[in-house]
């Protein structure tokens, strides 16, 4: 969507490779899927939660909950701009 993460500046043209896993680390760039919404941002866990962050810095995170059916489809590898 227009607030997930934009890994480098370019058109709406952009394919994104990721690797399917499960495994993954704070600050990874990842494609999460929450309530059934799949979107492409960055993953920090803290003590208590989950918030995943948008490359916009003004935008607010999405505080994943237990309350969340949340799950991680992969981690962002590369992207391909075509022109």
């Amino acid at each position: 969507s227009g607030d997930s993460i934009r890994v480098a500046p370019g058109e709406d043209d952009e394919t994104v490779f990721v690797k399917r896993t499960e495994k993954i680390k704070n600050n990874d760039i990842i494609v999460g899927v929450v309530d059934g919404e799949p979107m492409l941002k960055r993953y920090k866990k803290f003590e208590n939660r989950i918030e995943l962050h948008s490359a916009n810095s003004s935008g607010h995170p999405i505080i994943v909950t237990e309350e969340n059916d949340f799950r991680v489809a992969g981690i962002f590898i590369s992207q391909f701009n075509e022109f």
